[in-house]
């Protein structure tokens, strides 16, 4: 019971500099439930982040703190704590995104269960991407010299202070170590600690603050069932060498600390870590005007929430893929495009580029609702979200499974109709229908053959198999077959009352016909 009812969990935020990304973490952290205090701490900033922190100043709830120059990491978190209302501290880095429900989910375990200390979820990269250090081992020689030797020989056994290539757990874990980007923590138990070690000024903080934890006797654990978005290096005008000389440095006084400083492990890091120095000075000579800072215009629309206007997209890059997600965007609809290689994706406003490392590991409550998924590629693609997906059904399922061709397919071609494949066919108990298209990769630009195009009818007595309209191979243009999309989406989205989801495809299916067949026949 909270008789001043006041939030029982404060949220501390530290910004250097983090542009428009502060801002994109503040409104996220304020549509939290139950609400949280808002604490947020400005390291001197010069930028526009500035602005961001100082719309903290005098709203309820929540407090704005300016230091007069940059303290670092620890001191300014220090800072937070020590004016937090709440009984609870939750620390999140300013380039963090989450969602309304997660903040509440990652105090439960601290709320429950006395024992534990400090609690951090599963951070992921802005493209999905476990990241290292929010499931981790306490730093020693043999672990740091498998994490550096792991960067070019990724052998799976190699013992390593990230816990990334492990098996994701199903339930909490005790580890050594979280992310200091987003965990939480007992405000007792902090200020008995005497909060973070300011003698790290960056790096290594979050280290030193769990073991300390695990040495008064309480757990650190790592929740997999919550999560929370990580941009990393964000803080505009920072060099990656002096970033470099800060981790140095922590590494150093983490060793000083907890082991003896003369020992052949300490010695052994210690040159290891000066070495990496050098190289990355060197590297920065080569490119002087590198920076830690990123472009927030980048990741503008990243990650919104779905509010059931949602479309996953599956399928590798390709002028296809790109051509159904720039209409499916300009239209108004949320889109999350799982495909290989998403940093190399195009920037696009309302679309999120993501691996499917992602579609593994993320917590169903944090996995966005889809009304429709659009498959741009093998159906097999498909098993891996037999699980995700088992309870839930979709308005529409477009499957436009592709097969590529080592040559171009002659347009009057009589190949033999490929046959529905069971993944295709399990997938009709997920949505009224399916509409199948199989494509053919031509070389010609812009331009592929349609082999066949079927509406899968889940609805029928005999789950019966519809040909319309397209016979043999069909040349089309990947515009073309994007706006089949897209209307077909449209109309099941905006039908009326009266007309079934069946006519509503069969007439899409006629004006992508009759538009086709007068441009290139």
């Amino acid at each position: 019971m909270n008789p001043y009812n006041r939030p029982t969990v404060s949220a501390i935020v530290v910004n250097y500099n983090a542009g428009a990304f502060l801002g994109l973490c503040i409104e996220r952290i304020r549509k939290s439930t139950p609400a949280v205090e808002l604490i947020v701490v400005d390291n001197h900033s010069r930028d526009i982040s500035k602005i961001w922190a100082l719309g903290c100043n005098g709203r309820q709830n929540e407090k704005y703190i300016q230091n007069d120059r940059n303290l670092g990491f620890s001191a300014a978190v220090n800072i937070g704590a020590s004016v937090a209302s709440g009984d609870i501290l939750v620390v999140i880095n300013p380039d963090c995104l989450v969602w309304p429900h997660t903040i509440d989910r990652l105090c439960r375990l601290l709320k429950d269960q006395q024992e534990v200390g400090l609690v951090g979820g599963l951070v992921f990269g802005i493209h999905g991407r476990e990241q290292a250090g929010c499931r981790r081992h306490d730093v020693t020689l043999i672990r740091t010299i498998g994490k550096m030797l792991g960067k070019f020989f990724p052998l799976r056994n190699m013992p390593t202070i990230d816990m990334t290539n492990e098996p994701m757990p199903q339930d909490s874990i005790d580890v050594d170590a979280v992310s200091g980007s987003f965990f939480a923590i007992r405000k007792s138990l902090y200020n008995e600690l005497g909060g973070m070690d300011e003698d790290y000024f960056l790096h290594f903080e979050d280290l030193d603050l769990c073991r300390r934890v695990r040495e008064a006797g309480s757990k650190v654990v790592f929740n997999p069932g919550v999560s929370a978005v990580h941009v990393g290096a964000v803080s505009s005008g920072v060099n990656s060498v002096e970033i470099a000389r800060h981790k140095h440095h922590s590494l150093m006084t983490y060793f000083r600390k907890h082991s003896n400083r003369h020992s052949f492990a300490a010695y052994a890091i210690s040159l290891m870590s000066q070495s990496h120095l050098k190289v990355k000075s060197l590297a920065d000579l080569a490119k002087p005007e590198a920076s830690c800072g990123k472009d927030p215009g980048q990741f503008e629309g990243s990650w919104p929430e779905t509010n059931g206007n949602g479309v996953l997209v599956i399928g590798a890059q390709s002028r296809l893929v790109r051509s159904v997600v720039m209409r499916l965007a300009a239209r108004g609809y949320v889109v999350f495009v799982e495909t290989t290689d998403p940093q190399t994706a195009p920037r696009i406003p309302r679309v999120t580029w993501i691996t499917s490392e992602y579609t593994a590991k993320v917590p169903d409550r944090d996995w966005p609702e889809f009304s429709c998924i659009i498959c741009l590629g093998s159906a097999d693609r498909l098993t891996t979200y037999q699980q995700r997906f088992a309870h839930r059904a979709f308005s529409l399922q477009l499957l436009l499974e592709t097969r590529v061709e080592a040559k171009a397919v002659e347009q009057n071609s009589t190949d033999e109709k490929p046959p529905v494949s069971e993944t295709t066919a399990g997938w009709l108990e997920r949505g009224p229908f399916v509409l199948q298209s199989w494509l053919n990769h031509v070389s010609h630009k812009n331009y592929t053959n349609l082999h066949n195009n079927n509406m899968l009818d889940s609805i029928s007595d005999s789950n019966s198999q519809h040909q319309f309209l397209i016979d043999g191979h069909q040349r089309v243009h990947v515009d073309d077959i994007s706006e089949l999309c897209l209307d077909a989406l449209v109309g099941i989205n905006e039908q009326v009352a009266e007309a079934s989801t069946h006519h509503i495809l069969k007439d899409c299916l006629g004006r992508f016909s009759r538009r086709i067949r007068p441009l290139y026949n």
